[in-house]
């Protein structure tokens, strides 16, 4: 969170998640593991010449209260 915002970073468009321990959450917490984090593939994003430096910016969403870059 940033100023009381929520700043999105796991975005399941593009992050493939790893579930190492087939679901067996309760341990994981019991180990001391936050919940709100997923273990993740690193992305791979590919894009053309169209992608331009403001995209990369990250920007705030009024209706979602979340921050999140415009990459599409």
């Amino acid at each position: 969170m940033v100023n009381n915002k929520i700043i999105r970073v796991f975005d399941a468009a593009v992050h493939d998640r790893i579930d190492l321990l087939e679901g067996n959450t309760r341990w994981l917490m019991a180990q001391g593991f936050d919940a709100r984090f997923a273990l993740c593939e690193r992305p791979l994003i590919i894009v053309g010449g169209e992608l331009t430096e403001d995209m990369l910016d990250v920007h705030y969403n009024a209706e979602t209260a979340e921050f999140s870059a415009r990459c599409k």
